[in-house]
């Protein structure tokens, strides 16, 4: 492997993966806030998902889900959760960060938030390699499978997910 394909971002590697993974995430964000129980506003009056309402709300079937992938998968984010982008010693690093709520479901569903915050803001970029970019293609289709699930536990957040959204470029979260 040369240093070229060494440092490649997963934005290069797979770059079908990354899309499909910010359609299903801002598609779940757009069926949370369709959803009067999981729409909430800032200080501003922004409306925004709310994800923890959610948590809470799905908890006790969100433990109830046997499925192998989401099993596997939710196992994996309490093993090996994804990094946060923080500044330390004045400089930006990714380090573990513990997520400090409630309950598990709660704590999955904010480090599915961080899979795409990073992917989103938190510099993956083909500058050179990042620590651990390795896993990133693994935490997106982890990410894939526990909204999947979380998505088919409740009724109207399925209902606004699945309402003329094209699964057809979707090949993980179908």
């Amino acid at each position: 492997m040369t240093d070229k394909e060494d440092s490649r971002s997963i934005y290069d590697s797979n770059s079908k993966l990354v899309f499909e993974f910010f359609k299903v995430f801002a598609r779940f964000e757009y069926a949370l806030k369709r959803t009067d129980d999981f729409l909430t506003f800032d200080r501003y009056d922004n409306a925004k998902p709310d994800w923890d309402t959610f948590a809470k709300e799905l908890d006790s079937k969100f433990k109830e889900i046997g499925s192998k992938y989401f099993l596997t998968a939710v196992k994996y984010f309490k093993s090996k959760p994804p990094k946060k982008q923080v500044k330390d010693d004045a400089r930006l690093r990714f380090k573990v960060v513990s997520p400090r709520k409630t309950t598990d479901t709660e704590n999955i569903l904010e480090l599915v938030r961080r899979v795409r915050n990073n992917l989103f803001h938190g510099g993956k970029f083909s500058s050179g390699p990042v620590e651990g970019s390795e896993r990133d293609e693994t935490l997106i289709k982890h990410s894939l499978v526990i909204l999947r699930e979380c998505k088919s536990i409740d009724e109207d957040v399925e209902k606004d997910f699945d309402e003329d959204f094209e699964y057809s470029t979707c090949s993980y979260f179908k």
